[in-house]
Order: structure tokens, then C-alpha cells, then sequence
């Protein structure tokens, strides 16, 4: 493969991960109704299981992404989607310039789905990078 198409493996599959989880997300919610429901104060089960989603897609994109070319490069490529990801949820959702009420739950469920896609590929990138325990 040559060196545009890894590039592009690289920056596009992150964003899919976290298209494919969003998607999942809404699937979920519509057809398991209990994801609808606010078991932990004001924030839905879907919120928590979307966020969860996130890094677990963009945990297995950036294993894949691993197992293909491990170079420190690529994992800075692939870094590019989530990090536009986290600024496009946080500058577009949080107050610029006002106060932000952390104790909020909201604001915690932001931050946290904002930064999981990231989290996920420099999991799945870490996780790949050790042998397993049998040494294959």
C-alpha cells in the first residue's frame, strides 16, 4: 500500500469508529427502550453506553491500525479525527467565555465522550504494541 493510502487508512478509520458508534448508539436507544432511562440522576444509560462505544470502535481501530504499520507517525495521524472530534464537541457544546458548572453531569458526560475516541485509539494502539502472555 502506498504511503497516501496508509495515510488516509490512518486519518479516516478513527473517524469512522466513531461514526459506526454513534450510530450504534441511536440503534440501541431505539430499539432497547430501558436506554432511555435516567438510572444514574440526569443523563440517560445511552449517554454512558455511547461513551463507552466510543472508545471501545476507536480502541479496535487503532489495534487494527497497529497490526498494519506500527509507526509512531501513524498513531499521530490517526490522532487527528478524535482530536478534531473532542474540540468540535467541546468548543460547539461548552460555554465560551461563561462559567461551567462541573458539578454538572452533564458537562462530565461532554468531556468524557469527547476525550474517549482519543483514549481508544492510544488504547487499542497500546495494548496492541504488547505480546501476549504466551510470548506469540
Amino acid at each position: 500500500m502506498n504511503v497516501v493510502a496508509r495515510f488516509l487508512v490512518a486519518l479516516l478509520l478513527p473517524a469512522l469508529a466513531i461514526v459506526v458508534a454513534a450510530g450504534a448508539q441511536e440503534v440501541l436507544s431505539l430499539w432497547v427502550p430501558a436506554m432511555n432511562g435516567s438510572p444514574f440522576g440526569s443523563m440517560t444509560l445511552g449517554s454512558y453506553v455511547g461513551v463507552i462505544l466510543e472508545c471501545a470502535a476507536c480502541a479496535i481501530a487503532g489495534s487494527w491500525l497497529f497490526r498494519r504499520d506500527h509507526s509512531t507517525l501513524h498513531l499521530g495521524i490517526s490522532e487527528i479525527a478524535p482530536a478534531a472530534w473532542a474540540v468540535a464537541l467541546l468548543v460547539g457544546v461548552l460555554p465560551q467565555g461563561g462559567v461551567i458548572n462541573w458539578r454538572s453531569q452533564l458537562v462530565w458526560v461532554l468531556v468524557a465522550g469527547a476525550l474517549a475516541p482519543a483514549l481508544g485509539v492510544a488504547l487499542g494502539w497500546l495494548l496492541s504494541s504488547h505480546p501476549n502472555e504466551n510470548g506469540a
